[in-house]
């Protein structure tokens, strides 16, 4: 969930949920931000769909809420409801899969995902190269992921690049 505002002068805040279904967030589930710092959920409500007011441990005045806004906070992984066999896939189970093109056998990395709105996009990358391509993540232009063997197959012709090839 991605911090945004306080929200009253209990220390709440305001948050965006990040994932489509909210509901495993529970009162005393740990969530973590980038530098490792670990926070409570103490409680939590929904303002809207995507919209949360969240409380956690350690934030009890709109100013100590407003030292945090802005932060992403992460939960384990093992919080997250299994998908199932083709439900789709949690982009952290994406990144670091080997990304095989099939029609030049060029093998790339999977560094990232993206969404800009119209859709999941892969960037790739060769291991040690800061040159990044950009797939869009569906079954035309990535006809098969095989997380548990660690890798994807990507058509060469969805692949876009900077240079426009």
């Amino acid at each position: 969930m991605k911090l945004s505002a306080p929200h009253g002068i209990r220390g709440e805040l305001k948050a965006f949920c990040l994932l489509e279904d909210p509901s495993f967030l529970k009162k005393g589930i740990l969530l973590e931000d980038e530098r490792g710092a670990s926070y409570t959920l103490e409680a939590v409500r929904g303002a809207s769909k995507d919209r949360l007011i969240v409380k956690l441990s350690g934030i009890d005045t709109p100013e100590a809420g407003k030292l945090h806004q802005t932060k992403v906070l992460y939960g384990s992984k093992e919080l997250l409801p299994d998908l199932g066999e083709d439900d789709g896939y949690y982009y952290h189970s994406l990144e670091g899969l080997e990304a095989r093109i099939l029609e030049t056998g060029q093998s790339l990395r999977v560094v990232r995902v993206e969404n800009f709105g119209a859709g999941d996009i892969l960037v790739l990358a060769a291991d040690g190269s800061l040159e990044e391509v950009m797939v869009p993540f569906h079954k035309d232009a990535v006809p098969m992921v095989d997380v548990d063997k660690g890798y994807l197959e990507v058509h060469r012709a969805f692949v876009l690049t900077s240079k426009g090839d």
